[in-house]
């Protein structure tokens, strides 16, 4: 490891409470200055708001099962939300609102997007309880609106703090909701809005924040949406702790210039003179470390707990709020870092290439910091680590390409000693990769996920040749049932444009010469239906137990489920069809429908037999 040489400036500011240095092997010691005996005084706190507003995020995607333990993420928030209210001062007013939890996601977008709803008006009422058991994600995800309703419950001229829980961003605009952040502010100049990103680091939650003069924090797992929620509740106080945003929102990876530009206050870098050099100042008691060109690198944790409440001399233990570390690696020696002490990497934000920095030694935590040095797995990856992710000792790698970005690697590999070959498709996890899928030469080719760059991905997969991916159908496959159709196939296409996506082709039969048959890229159990006269989709049969609609119903479900599912917003719905009168209950958005069979007029059945996507005007006839 390279040793660079160091200048250094020690300013003490009356931020915080002063301590000395920690050790540090990889630089040298700090330079000894009058202000390192000077005594800092701590500047009290600033005062808490007096009235809170908590938007939840009630849309469909808070289902998904991904934090920890398999905890889905609204149960994560629901939780969250009840520490950030024990942690809320005696006097609080608080006010809660949500989006999503009163319309489905296939709802119509002019539905979806006005779901926002004030749970909790401002007052003294904080019993947070029953609004949070009560709510069950599944609709669009309208910020902007939602903002607006939040700021509405602000007095004026009172400190109000808006924090807003989102794993995603706004699904409804215009408007845009950054916009909206500024012109609420702008409209009340007491009022913050910070954003808590489930799952998520997004531009525009932190965009959000900065505009709404708050603090933007992603959480990663159930640990850290209960721990920086409550934090947020007074995003003056968050600003000064060391997180993924840094302090006072300077991070890694920040030019000196930018930060002396927010902060006047920030000491002055000496004059740098040779490269390879390492710049160390002290501010709000971190230590700020700067490269040659002048670009924070590292902040050092001198004093106080992280946004997660670790401090140095803490058990290791508490490091488990970060999640699994993404590299370990020994550390260097020195005072104060006995041998056999290691450095752990965990990713911090994972967006801006953030990670926390942290050693330990015999059970405790050394140092905390957050630099830019979250660890990437290499593109391509080695023969080894192929091997360890394919599950398979003897498989050897001919060939090896990654796309543009160096998120998916795809290795041209033979499986085994019968030479049985194929393609090992990997996605980076962190700092390092996970096997997604592997397609022998005569296989099953549909396994690379609709998140993938899949036109990419099928130039890199024998260039596109020897086994057919269709793509298409793979999109058809994971698609839901919607009022607008099945993933790409819409309702109101062109018969000759969807021949050119595969499909359909042309009926072959003599009796219906107007008629198309279901093309290659078109799972069997899903039929289409071309008007003859206009050459426009109306219909689209799904008559299989794979596909669901947004919040879960699908062939087999009970009609008390389906009911449930769509509770007051089903209609009655019957049309001749090729077995008669067909009774369904559907979903309507203007002129299209989802609509759900449960028999002719002859027969009832006790679930779901088929699933419409239908024009309201044009219904499923069947035949030519």
């Amino acid at each position: 490891m390279k040793r660079f040489a160091a200048v250094g400036v020690l300013l003490l500011t009356t931020s915080c409470i002063s301590i000395p240095l920690g050790p540090r092997a990889e630089n040298p010691a700090p330079v000894e200055t009058a202000a390192d005996d000077a005594a800092a005084t701590s500047t009290p706190a600033p005062p808490p708001p007096a009235n809170y507003v908590l938007i939840l995020d009630s849309s469909g995607s808070m289902k998904t099962a991904d934090m920890s333990g398999g905890m889905d993420r609204m149960t994560a928030a629901r939780e969250a939300g009840r520490r950030f209210v024990e942690a809320l001062p005696p006097d609080a007013r608080l006010s809660v609102v949500t989006y999503g939890d009163r319309t489905p996601e296939d709802a119509p977008k002019e539905s979806g997007c006005g779901d926002v709803t004030v749970k909790l008006p401002l007052g003294t009422d904080r019993n947070i309880g029953p609004v949070l058991d009560q709510l069950r994600p599944t609709g669009w995800t309208p910020i902007s609106l939602a903002l607006t309703k939040a700021a509405e419950q602000a007095p004026d001229g009172e400190t109000t703090s808006i924090v807003l829980v989102s794993d995603g961003e706004d699904s409804c605009a215009p408007p845009d909701p950054c916009d909206t952040a500024g012109a609420v502010v702008r409209g009340k100049p007491h009022l913050t809005i910070s954003t808590l990103g489930v799952r998520a680091s997004s531009e525009q939650l932190a965009c959000i924040a900065d505009r709404g003069n708050g603090l933007s924090l992603p959480a990663d797992n159930a640990a850290q949406l209960a721990r920086r929620l409550p934090a947020l509740s007074n995003p003056a106080a968050a600003a000064d702790m060391l997180s993924p945003q840094g302090v006072q929102k300077v991070r890694p990876g920040t030019e000196y210039a930018r930060i002396r530009e927010q902060h006047p206050d920030f000491p002055e870098l000496p004059a740098v003179a040779t490269a390879e050099t390492v710049i160390r100042v002290i501010w709000r008691n971190c230590e700020w470390l700067f490269d040659d060109q002048k670009v924070l690198r590292e902040i050092v944790l001198q004093s106080g707990p992280t946004i997660d409440g670790i401090t140095a001399g803490d058990p290791v233990g508490s490091l488990d709020v970060l999640g699994a570390p993404v590299k370990t690696e020994p550390a260097s020696p020195g005072p104060g870092v006995p041998t056999g002490a290691e450095t752990r990497f965990y990713a911090a934000d994972q967006r801006l290439g953030l990670a926390w920095k942290v050693t330990v030694a015999d059970g405790k935590v050394l140092t905390i910091i957050l630099c830019t040095c979250l660890p990437q797995a290499p593109c391509p990856p080695s023969d080894d680590d192929a091997r360890r992710l394919a599950g398979k000792p003897d498989l050897q790698v001919k060939r090896r390409q990654c796309t543009a970005d160096q998120e998916w690697a795809v290795l041209d590999t033979l499986f085994d000693r019968a030479q049985k070959g194929g393609a090992l498709v990997l996605n980076r996890k962190g700092g390092t990769r996970a096997r997604v899928a592997m397609i022998d030469h005569g296989g099953d080719c549909y396994d690379i996920p609709a998140t993938a760059p899949r036109r990419e991905l099928s130039q890199l997969i024998y260039d596109g040749q020897m086994c057919v991916v269709s793509f298409s159908l793979d999109e058809v496959k994971n698609a839901p049932i919607t009022t607008s159709g099945l993933g790409p196939i819409k309702l109101g296409m062109k018969g000759d444009e969807l021949q050119r996506l595969g499909y359909v082709r042309p009926w072959s039969g003599e009796h219906c010469p107007k008629k198309w048959d279901g093309g290659d890229a078109l799972p069997e159990d899903v039929w289409l239906e071309i008007d003859p006269g206009t050459d426009r989709l109306t219909a689209i049969v799904v008559n299989a137990k794979g596909f669901r609609t947004p919040t879960g119903a699908h062939l087999g479900s009970t009609r008390s489920d389906v009911e449930r599912m769509y509770a007051g917003k089903l209609e009655d719905f019957s049309w001749i069809g090729e077995g008669g009168y067909a009774h369904s209950r559907a979903v309507v958005s203007g002129n299209t429908m989802v609509a759900f069979q449960f028999g002719f007029e002859t027969t009832t059945f006790p679930s779901v037999e088929r699933i419409f996507i239908q024009s309201k005007d044009k219904p499923f006839v069947g035949g030519c």
